[in-house]
């Protein structure tokens, strides 16, 4: 990831240092570390078994040196502590608490340091002819890729994107069934303008 090497050389220098304290030297080679954009709410995690330290990308440069290094060396001591104990260990248990312990670092589960906050979730505009509704960009995606459909659990409707057509059924409505052996009910006259069959309507 760019704009992040020297702050890797570091990790990389604190991880080893971790290992060495630990008497597991031959350790310090198999570990890589990396980056990861998409941590939010935790400052990194580390698995044992692929000898991987990911760090969270969002938030790592506005750390104070001494919560870098304090991070690092609680990441690097799980893996000390898995492979020691080949994973049959506690996540924060005995192992873990002696390598942090070994490394000069007080055996701390969680850092005081508030990770960055998630933006906000776009929500795209959908209709129904009863009402709005708001849906992720996922199923608004999967709606306009006609791969998924959904109903409204209230009228039983179609859900669709496109407005002009929630217009239609409107119009539909206030004229009365237009359909050969339709009730009057909204949910059929939608189903026949937008092709989908509400016998089973689900609002997913």
């Amino acid at each position: 990831m760019n704009g992040f090497r020297e702050h890797k050389i570091a990790a990389v220098a604190w991880a080893h240092r971790a290992c060495e304290v630990n008497g597991v030297p031959h350790l310090a080679s198999e570990i890589t570390i990396e980056f990861n954009s998409r941590f939010t709410c935790r400052l990194g995690d580390a698995s044992w078994r692929r000898r991987n330290i990911r760090l969270a990308a969002k938030v790592w440069k506005t750390l104070p040196v001494m919560e870098r290094r304090v991070a690092v060396i609680h990441e690097a001591c799980h893996i000390i502590a898995g492979v020691k104990t080949k994973g049959k260990g506690k996540a924060h248990g005995r192992e873990w608490v002696q390598a942090m312990h070994n490394a000069g670092v007080a055996a701390h589960v969680c850092s005081k340091v508030v990770a960055h906050k998630p933006k906000k979730r776009r929500r795209v505009k959908a209709y129904c002819g009863c009402k709005v509704h708001r849906m992720g960009a996922t199923r608004a995606g999967r709606l306009r890729k006609g791969s998924w459909k959904y109903n409204c659990s209230l009228c039983g409707g179609a859900i669709t994107l496109d407005k002009n057509k929630i217009q239609q059924l409107e119009t539909l409505i206030l004229s009365g069934p237009t359909f050969p052996g339709m009730g009057p009910g909204p949910g059929t006259i939608y189903a026949k303008i937008l092709g989908d069959e509400l016998s089973d309507s689900v609002d997913k």
